[in-house]
């Protein structure tokens, strides 16, 4: 099975190093159209690996307890020597070798961003000290990267290294990015498994086996429910949630459906692929939230402040926020272009807003 291999900076908009195991494809993806190529590479697999500076890896061993039980054991064994809180950081398990990886959720956050605005979504991501196997020790752009016989690794800038290295200790020899990805090859052809964040919340939805139809609900129930997460929110400006929305769709759009580009409007493409299929449970609900999500994007400065849907009518029942009367018919008019059929039921002055009941439903 061929791996596509792909090497992350210190800085998410650096170049990427990259090489497509079993064959004599590898390079450098500098701007984001190199980048976005990288997904049309045919891949039984996409590796990525991440500066270790950003990762802790400990191990994590207590006796006589289940694997959930290991799991649930876990935060607490290292919560006091976290620099963040336990809600703010991300924790992957490799139960047999009883280890524990610890990672920043933002900076998993931000990761797999880049990567879904390239559209890529990597089955494995690991530290770089993970990512070749054991007694490993070289220096790589400008970090020095060591691992042990018990799994355990660190990863550290040079700057710092002395602190790291044994009294007259020079540091090791320095490897490009064609090594060391022939050497995470190598290793890979060889049988490690290296110990892979993309676990829970983060984990790969792509190789769910889903029918299309399945995959399709799934999105639109995810673009739902990304929208109602921003658009509920408070403190957010308009620019800033049509950022997150657009983000947060096409990860979701690239999870579901990884051999496909990610569509200007994918949640407007999950509608048409909806309307082409067949009725199944629950499909009113998601169809109906797919279109409330796309037409709000589409009307600045309109917010969903409740909802509630009626299961036998088919329909959201809205209580939404508006800048103005005349986002009101903005609105009816986005949703209507998108499949929708919007009944606004009164609007009255809330505050410095505007406060309006309606109901939406999805059009034949």
């Amino acid at each position: 099975m061929s791996t596509l291999i792909v090497l992350i900076g210190n800085e998410l908009d650096a170049p990427w190093a990259w090489r497509l195991t079993g064959s004599d494809k590898l390079g450098l993806a500098v701007s984001i159209e190199d980048k976005a190529a990288l997904s049309q590479i045919s891949a039984g697999q996409i590796f990525v690996v991440i500066p270790g500076t950003l990762v802790g890896t400990r191990l994590h061993a207590p006796e006589n307890l289940t694997p959930k039980q290991w799991r649930q054991a876990a935060g607490f064994s290292i919560e006091d020597n976290l620099a963040a809180s336990l809600e703010k950081t991300h924790i992957a398990y490799d139960i047999e070798t009883h280890r524990l990886a610890v990672i920043a959720k933002d900076d998993v956050t931000a990761l797999l961003a880049a990567l879904t605005e390239a559209g890529l979504s990597p089955d494995i991501i690991c530290a770089d000290y993970e990512s070749c196997g054991q007694m490993q020790n070289f220096v790589y752009s400008e970090r020095l990267v060591q691992s042990g016989t018990n799994g355990l690794g660190f990863s550290v800038e040079t700057t710092l290294a002395s602190q790291f290295l044994d009294a007259g200790q020079s540091l090791p020899l320095e490897i490009n990015d064609q090594t060391f990805t022939q050497r995470i090859g190598e290793a890979l052809d060889g049988g490690h498994k290296p110990l892979n964040l993309r676990q829970g919340e983060f984990a790969n939805l792509s190789k769910a086996g889903l029918s299309a139809f399945k995959r399709s609900a799934l999105l639109a129930a995810g673009l739902a429910l990304t929208f109602f997460a921003v658009n509920l929110g408070s403190g957010y400006n308009y620019a800033r949630k049509t950022a997150a929305l657009n983000t947060q769709s096409a990860a979701i759009y690239t999870k579901l459906f990884p051999d496909t580009k990610v569509p200007k409007n994918p949640a407007l493409a999950i509608i048409r692929a909806q309307a082409a299929g067949k009725s199944q449970d629950g499909e009113g609900f998601i169809q109906t939230s797919a279109i409330l999500a796309v037409s709000v994007k589409q009307v600045q400065g309109v917010e969903v402040s409740s909802l509630r849907y009626d299961e036998n009518k088919g329909q959201l029942n809205l209580t939404i926020l508006y800048d103005s009367f005349e986002d009101v018919e903005r609105l009816k008019q986005a949703a209507a272009k998108n499949g929708g059929i919007f009944t606004e039921g009164g609007t009255r002055q809330d505050g410095e807003r505007l406060s309006g009941n309606a109901v939406l439903g999805a059009g034949s």
